[in-house]
């Protein structure tokens, strides 16, 4: 199976980017948007390092904010947000978190992956299979409402003012960005200490600048266990930094973030407890469901193994 490799947008202090936002209604649901992929594609942890040498064609990270931000009516009450960043192998974690996740919570909980433009998502449906709490794909404006799963554009990196959630384009297909940073770091500048992120399966680093920013600001970060995903790169970064509040697997996660939401203790979880991880197979097939939209989990292991041979 042939890799392709997305790549991360990169810290380059001093540069700042604007946009003008268009709000969108609230609770409008946007499916039918153009296509994209969740085929999670790892990126190597030295794209820090490589930015320097990509100039002007990088964002910049620290102190990112639109210019024209949506401003907030005064009165408004802020909606408690949980960010989730993944990327490689994403996907079983996402779904084990949500099986876990109470669908009255009432927080909005913001997926952000890496993603290529150049396949058909079909996210929002697999998840609905986990839960039936609404799920949105995330456009310029969208006001966040309790309850409910976003889901990130292509291509793009997002900020949230309040209960707005910003998009900027990324037109340059040379520009290398970090998403999943950009908007943990919003996120802390917008929520402080009230502030939670979950770190799960994926290559490389984005999440760790972003994870020290909600650290930084009192937020909590909670970190999937690394023998329990698939790509331990991402996990791994955040932990190796010091920015962790809690370690534990997918649907443990979903318990913390019940409690933090509550504003209970996370003490007394039972952080040992785990899933276990489907067989290779098993994830080939949901990657290719994934992408494709053709469940061939429902052919025995045999006839797969069959149609492979071949091929």
């Amino acid at each position: 199976m042939t890799s392709v490799f997305v790549m991360e947008k990169v810290l380059k202090r001093g540069k700042r980017r604007s946009f003008k936002p268009v709000t969108s209604p609230a609770g409008a649901s946007v499916k039918p948007l153009p296509v994209e992929s969740e085929q999670h594609l790892g990126v190597g942890s030295s794209a820090h390092e490589d930015a320097d040498e990509l100039g002007d064609k990088t964002i910049a990270l620290d102190g990112f904010a639109p210019a024209n931000t949506v401003q907030s009516e005064p009165h408004e009450e802020a909606v408690p947000v949980t960010a989730i960043g993944a990327s490689a192998g994403g996907l079983e974690p996402i779904e084990q978190f949500f099986d876990a996740m109470a669908i009255d919570s009432g927080c909005a909980f913001v997926i952000i992956q890496h993603l290529s433009p150049d396949f058909r998502s079909l996210m929002d449906e697999l998840l609905a299979r986990h839960s039936t709490m609404p799920i949105f794909r995330i456009t310029d404006g969208m006001q966040l409402q309790p309850n409910s799963i976003y889901l990130n554009p292509p291509r793009s990196v997002m900020t949230i003012s309040t209960n707005t959630l910003l998009v900027k384009a990324i037109e340059d297909k040379d520009t290398v960005y970090l998403p999943i940073d950009i908007f943990f770091q919003s996120l802390a500048k917008d929520r402080g200490d009230s502030a939670i992120a979950l770190v799960l399966s994926g290559t490389g680093s984005d999440g760790t600048l972003g994870s020290r920013s909600i650290k930084h600001a009192g937020g909590k970060v909670l970190v999937q266990d690394p023998q329990t995903t698939r790509f331990d790169g991402m996990p791994r970064s955040v932990l190796s930094e010091g920015y962790s509040t809690l370690v534990a697997s997918p649907h443990v996660l979903a318990q913390s973030v019940q409690r933090l939401i509550n504003n209970e203790s996370l003490s007394g979880l039972d952080t040992s407890e785990r899933k276990p991880i489907d067989d290779p197979l098993s994830d080939v097939l949901s990657m290719l469901e994934h992408s494709h939209g053709t469940d061939f989990l429902q052919y025995k292991g045999s006839e797969v193994q069959w149609y492979g041979n071949v091929r």
